[in-house]
């Protein structure tokens, strides 16, 4: 084992490098803190608050911390997401390893907790798409979106502010000079599912991602079995999306090289200068 610890895995440490330095964080569901530690160990943020349900799991933070000069600006709480934070303590969240609908159950739960936060950090186990619906309707632009591959798996990396929530959604596959990329009539639903700021740069493996989703879903429309409504709409559903999204993902290959000269334009205004 390295001096500094573990390293992070690809998924944490692509959230970490979305935290805004000099935050005050709160790492939600935060298992053994590795990623808090790090944090405050490299000096990315002062403080950190590493939450997490399990109390055998901090158990094992408070192990990790006991012999780290970082450990007395960590601070360790048992509870239900947000829940044991206090409006205004905290000016980032990262949390990691809980599926989409969870996040947004704790994020409803917890709203009065946000008050000061300028930046959730969301990975979730599976699709991003619910968690981007409650972003939306609760005022959180995505400034940030990377799909990042850790085990063989791809993770959906989120990063949103407060702010206006449909700019980024008015914004993609849209630059400065360059006529609007042509849009599939079903084009909002789908950029929810796969991220506006992702596609308006259309990374490889966001690319490799998508179009893997897109082949998956089209063989499990291809496999469903047995006749009738609801197999009928089964089928129709799954092939919807896949075409719907498709459609966005090929606009979004074609719109966007990462030779384009207007390609610095396209860095939303809270990610510079991080």
């Amino acid at each position: 084992m390295p001096p500094d610890g573990p390293p992070l895995s690809a998924r944490l440490a692509a959230a970490l490098a979305l935290v805004p330095r000099g935050a005050r964080l709160a790492d939600v569901g935060a298992g053994h803190a590795r990623l808090a530690l790090r944090a405050v160990r490299d000096g990315r943020v002062p403080s950190a608050v590493a939450i997490d349900r399990s109390a055998a799991a901090l158990d094992a933070a408070a192990n990790a911390l006991a012999g780290d000069g970082g450990g007395p600006s960590i601070t360790l709480r048992r509870g239900d997401g947000l829940l044991p934070l206090a409006p205004g303590e905290v000016d980032a969240v990262v949390c990691a390893g809980l599926g989409a609908a969870a996040m947004v159950g704790l994020l409803a739960a917890g709203r009065e907790r946000l008050t000061g936060v300028v930046r959730l950090v969301m990975v979730p186990v599976g699709a991003a798409y619910p968690l981007r619906i409650w972003l939306r309707a609760n005022g959180w632009a995505p400034v940030v979106e990377r799909v990042v591959y850790d085990g063989g798996r791809a993770y959906e990396v989120v990063a949103a502010a407060p702010g206006d929530a449909e700019a980024p959604y008015r914004r993609a596959l849209r630059r400065p000079g360059r006529a609007p990329a042509e849009l599939p009539g079903a084009y909002d639903d789908a950029l929810m599912r796969v991220g506006p700021v992702a596609a308006r740069r259309a990374s490889t493996d966001w690319l490799r991602h998508w179009r893997g989703e897109v082949g998956r879903w089209r063989a499990l429309a291809a496999d469903v079995r047995g006749e009738g409504p609801r197999a009928d709409h089964r089928r129709a559903d799954l092939s919807r999306r896949a075409a719907e999204v498709e459609r966005v993902v090929d606009a979004a290959a074609r719109y966007n090289s990462p030779s384009a000269p207007s390609a610095a334009s396209d860095v939303a205004p809270e990610e510079r200068g991080r």
